[in-house]
């Protein structure tokens, strides 16, 4: 089933579980409440997805995974996805990157697909 499949890929399973409707701990590092949010997000199935700072706390494992495997999945299930990251490492994997500086637009930077970096 999708949820144990995403447990696993989370690296979650055996920390927690479902049980009626509900997970069965939060009892989770800051990293894996982290993975478990993303987890939840996928099984929400929303069109728009908003992740403020959310690859902060994963390891390096974990972060690699989230922009250049996670996000690019739900891109292509059409969901439109809002990332703040402050990584620069993964800014080329953008369809399009806006910089703020004290909450207000100082550029815009769109990077065409065809250009970005591998």
């Amino acid at each position: 089933n999708l949820l144990y499949d995403l447990l696993v890929k989370m690296e979650l399973d055996g920390k927690i579980d479902f049980v009626d409707q509900k997970f069965t701990t939060l009892n989770l590092s800051a990293g894996e409440k982290k993975r478990l949010a993303l987890l939840v997000s996928k099984i929400e199935d929303r069109q728009i997805l908003i992740f403020d700072e959310i690859a902060a706390d994963l390891d390096p494992e974990f972060r690699k995974f989230f922009y250049e495997i996670y996000l690019p999945e739900l891109s292509a299930q059409g969901k439109l996805i809002i990332a703040s990251c402050h990584d620069e490492k993964y800014f080329h994997l953008a369809d399009k990157v806006v910089n703020l500086q004290s909450g207000k637009i100082i550029e815009g930077n769109y990077l065409p697909k065809d250009s970005r970096e591998v």
